[in-house]
C-alpha cells in the first residue's frame, strides 16, 4: 500500500486529532466540520493500513456501544533524499526515537548535535529526571530539567553543564523541582523532549501565558 496518500488532508487532520487521544467518528467530524460518513470512510483506510485501531466502549445511551478510534502505535514515516541514500520507510517508534525526532524537528539544525550530545551525557540519570525541555528564545540554547531532587541532580550534572557552557555559545541549563517549574511562566519557544507525565502541556493549559522561564 502506498503510504503517501494516507498522510494527506483530511486523513492527516484525523491523525493529528487522534494523537491527542481516542475519538469517535462523530467527535472527529465535528472538529473537521464534515460528515460522519466521510470521516468513517477515511478511518477505514487508516485502519486498513494499520495506523489506527478501534475499540467498542459501552454506553448507556440507547444501549449501543460507542466506537472510539485511536492511533495503533507510534510511527514515523521517514523520507531521505540524499546523495547515495534515497529511501522511505515507516518505522515503529521507541521513546529514544521520539526524543531524537523532537530534536531534529527544532528549527535550528546547528543545535541538534549539541542537544543530542548533552542528552547522552545525562541519559544515565534519566530516572531522576521528570522532564527535559528546550527553550530557544532569543537564539539561545537553554535546557530545562525537572527533577524531584534538583539539588542532587545539579551535583551529578555540574561537570557536564560547565563543560557545555564553555563549548557551546549561548548555552545554559536550569534544573527545577516540579513545584518550581509549575510557578514559572513559559515561553512559546519551549519544546518538550522528554515529558512522560505531560507536565508542560498541563502547565500551558493552567497558565495560558507567555514569558521567560
Amino acid at each position: 500500500m502506498e503510504l503517501e496518500p494516507l498522510f494527506m488532508t483530511p486523513r492527516w487532520e484525523i491523525i493529528k486529532i487522534l494523537s491527542e487521544g481516542g475519538q469517535s467518528p462523530l467527535e472527529i467530524s465535528q472538529k473537521l466540520n464534515t460528515t460522519m460518513s466521510y470521516v468513517s470512510q477515511q478511518l477505514k483506510l487508516l485502519e486498513a493500513a494499520g495506523l489506527v485501531k478501534k475499540k467498542k466502549i459501552s454506553t448507556r445511551e440507547k444501549g449501543k456501544p460507542r466506537t472510539v478510534f485511536s492511533l495503533s502505535k507510534d510511527f514515523s514515516y521517514l523520507i531521505s533524499i540524499a546523495d547515495k541514500f534515497t529511501e522511505k520507510k515507516l518505522i515503529s517508534l521507541t521513546d529514544y526515537h521520539k526524543l531524537i525526532l523532537k530534536i531534529w524537528f527544532l528549527d535550528d539544525p546547528s543545535i541538534h548535535y549539541y542537544i543530542e550530545k548533552f542528552y547522552w551525557k545525562i541519559e544515565e540519570n534519566i530516572s531522576d529526571i521528570k522532564g527535559i525541555f528546550i527553550d530557544t528564545t532569543n537564539n539561545r540554547l537553554h535546557i530545562i530539567l525537572v527533577s524531584e531532587n534538583p539539588e542532587k541532580l545539579k551535583i551529578k550534572l555540574l561537570h557536564h553543564i560547565k563543560r557545555f557552557e564553555q563549548e557551546v555559545k549561548n548555552f545554559s541549563c536550569g534544573i527545577y523541582s516540579l513545584k518550581e517549574f509549575e510557578r514559572k511562566t513559559i515561553s512559546q519557544n519551549i519544546h518538550a523532549l522528554y515529558d512522560p507525565n505531560k507536565i508542560l502541556k498541563i502547565q500551558k493549559e493552567m497558565k495560558g501565558g507567555e514569558g521567560e522561564i
